[in-house]
């Protein structure tokens, strides 16, 4: 696995050699610059080189002197093989940087492997998840993330992209109970930036009635316990500690590592974007159109399909509403097992129409018998009147 490289040893590094700031200062993101840094702290001690000495083996050694070194670390197996990917991936990023470029077969034998396969969560897992949560922070961030928002932007997640929806100027709450909250995120708050395939890719996605209280319920508990004014520019999901006086956003990697926590206590492995794809299925299961379902997640088109697919924010709430039945697990049962028993109920209630069918057709019958007898009494009574008279005047002639 090898070593734990710390901040202050990166920092070092980049204090001390040019080349290997120049080229952390072009990457994207603020993780990517860290993870960048470790890896090639990682492969220099592996060499006993500084980064300096690396490029100067490209410069002025022989081509492949350099490719040799990268593809002995990648035979070797001092780290496991998704980390020596990695790192092959980030020190033929820092060769090219430099204006250095490796061959593309060096470092071929570090293929990356997927280390468990894809898993989409059912609402019983997520239900298990909440069971074993310590906390209404952790609660509440499971239930936003079953709006189909990514962990990489759960960091710039505050009170004011939901405020204006759910209180008035004032403050005080207006929102009636039921309906979906909207969040709308840029392409910064998506995939940082730097990222230019995602310029101009939105998502509009919304919280689902239970995600919405129980935010409410963590903003009641931040101003009660922690005696904290909760503002618009209070963080969505913030740390249980203050940092410099104030309470920050949780991290991206502290939400995965928060969420792969949580899921070992209930004996399952799930990541963020296993919860993400979860909300992609249901939505598809609730026929939400494809194209919507993209905007839902923040998803980029295609070129020939974005000019055109321009939804309404409300007809994207209008189609959320229909699936909240599929999204919101902690009032869902599994519909399968629902369709099923709904299927039985059909049929002995069929049964019991025909049982009762047939008894009133018997009780129709033998009521028009009834009321024939009836109708028949009168007429019997006449005949033995008539009987009656004629015994009489028989009995008078012959005495």
């Amino acid at each position: 696995m090898g070593r734990r490289v710390s901040q202050q040893e990166v920092d070092q590094l980049l204090t001390n050699n040019p080349k290997a700031k120049f080229w952390v200062d072009q990457l994207n993101s603020r993780h990517t610059k860290i993870y960048a840094g470790r890896d090639l702290i990682r492969y220099c001690e592996f060499h006993h080189k500084t980064p300096e000495e690396l490029l100067d083996i490209k410069r002025h050694q022989k081509d492949s002197d350099a490719e040799k070194l990268l593809d002995e670390f990648a035979a070797a197996e001092t780290f496991t093989k998704n980390m020596v990917a990695r790192i092959v991936k980030y020190v033929r990023s820092f060769y090219s940087h430099n204006y250095l470029d490796l061959s593309r077969k060096a470092g071929r034998k570090a293929v990356k492997v997927k280390v468990k396969p894809y898993y989409t969560p059912s609402p019983e897992d997520l239900r298990a998840l909440e069971e074993v949560c310590g906390s209404l922070r952790d609660q509440a961030l499971i239930r936003l993330l079953t709006s189909g928002l990514r962990r990489g932007s759960i960091p710039f997640l505050t009170w004011g992209n939901i405020w204006k929806e759910l209180f008035d100027e004032y403050g005080r709450l207006k929102w009636d109970g039921k309906t979906p909250i909207h969040i709308s995120l840029m392409s910064l708050e998506l995939k940082g930036s730097g990222n230019r395939n995602y310029n101009g890719v939105e998502q509009h996605t919304f919280l689902h009635p239970s995600a919405v209280r129980s935010l409410l319920r963590l903003k009641a508990f931040y101003e009660r316990e922690k005696k904290v004014q909760v503002q618009p520019k209070f963080p969505l999901i913030p740390t249980r500690r203050k940092y410099e006086g104030q309470f920050t956003a949780l991290a991206e990697g502290e939400v995965g590592k928060l969420i792969a926590r949580i899921s070992h206590r209930a004996d399952l492995h799930l990541s963020p974007h296993d919860i993400r794809r979860y909300v992609q299925t249901e939505l598809e299961e609730a026929r939400v159109p494809a194209n919507w379902i993209k905007k839902i997640l923040g998803h980029k088109l295609r070129g020939e399909e974005n000019p055109y697919s321009r939804p309404k924010i409300e007809k994207l709430r209008q189609a959320f509403i229909t699936a909240i039945p599929y999204l919101d697990y902690t009032q869902r049962t599994d519909l399968v097992g629902v369709s099923s028993d709904v299927e039985k109920l059909q049929e002995e209630l069929a049964e019991i129409k025909s049982y009762r069918d047939m008894w009133f057709k018997r009780y129709k019958e033998e009521r028009e018998m009834r009321i024939d007898l009836l109708n028949e009494i009168p007429k019997i009574g006449e005949r033995l009147a008539k009987q009656q008279t004629e015994i009489e005047e028989l009995k008078k002639k012959n005495p």
